[in-house]
């Protein structure tokens, strides 16, 4: 399996902090940070940004065009249609990635890693055990924010499908993981947890990213979890 598209979710709405993916960090929007931090992997793929067809989306629309991306415009409330059928912006889609786009520190070489963790496996298949259809890059041991989520095209379509309930027509991945299993890839370094916030859901969480943002910006655009510990964020 080599044909990997990465989708990441974002929409204009947020009743917290509003527009937050448009907030500015070093003079550009989130959402750019976080589309450039994907395209820096050096996982050959390709990379959807999905929104809603709402018109306060159309500047994310036309920010993914400039940063290179496809873009796949669907529902807004039923966010596991929204990524299937952007899956279907690709021909041949045989892995997927999901990225969440309020997430400042989104780090390339985690997505990498994430990635090299689900796939090899797949190469050399133990005999009579199934794998699982998912690999999560999150949970207790990593800052929030970190997450990366990597599963099978199939097992999105199957979720697509069959999932009914509208938790996991939002969530998109609960149903893959309760369903057809996933294994979670931990942070075994000694540093960060989950009561690290490194997202963006209010206010504390935007002044808190602009701080890392002014101090570690400048020397590497797309810094990562390295960068955040050696920084004494984590």
């Amino acid at each position: 399996m080599n044909r990997i598209t990465t989708i990441v979710q974002a929409r204009a709405g947020s009743q917290r902090l509003p527009n937050k993916v448009m907030a500015t960090l070093a003079g550009e929007p989130l959402l750019a940070h976080v589309l450039r931090r994907v395209k820096a992997t050096t996982t050959p793929m390709q990379v959807v940004l999905a929104i809603p067809t709402t018109q306060e989306n159309d500047r994310l629309a036309v920010l993914g065009e400039t940063e290179g991306v496809h873009v796949y415009r669907g529902l807004e409330d039923d966010v596991l249609a929204r990524f299937f059928w952007a899956s279907q912006q690709v021909e041949g889609t045989e892995v997927v990635v999901r990225i969440t786009a309020d997430d400042p520190f989104k780090d390339p070489a985690l997505i990498d890693y994430a990635i090299e963790g689900f796939l090899a496996p797949y190469a050399n298949p133990p005999q009579g055990l199934e794998l699982p259809a998912m690999l999560w890059l999150g949970g207790e041991t990593w800052p929030l924010g970190l997450d990366v989520e990597v599963f099978t095209m199939e097992a999105l379509r199957l979720a697509h499908q069959e999932a009914a309930d509208p938790y996991d027509r939002e969530h998109v991945t609960p149903w893959i993981k309760r369903e057809l299993g996933c294994w979670v890839l931990k942070n075994e370094t000694g540093h960060g947890s989950i009561r690290d916030r490194w997202t963006l859901d209010d206010e504390g969480d935007l002044a808190f990213a602009a701080d890392v943002y002014r101090r570690l910006y400048a020397r590497n655009p797309v810094f990562g979890f390295r960068e955040m510990v050696a920084a004494g964020y984590a």
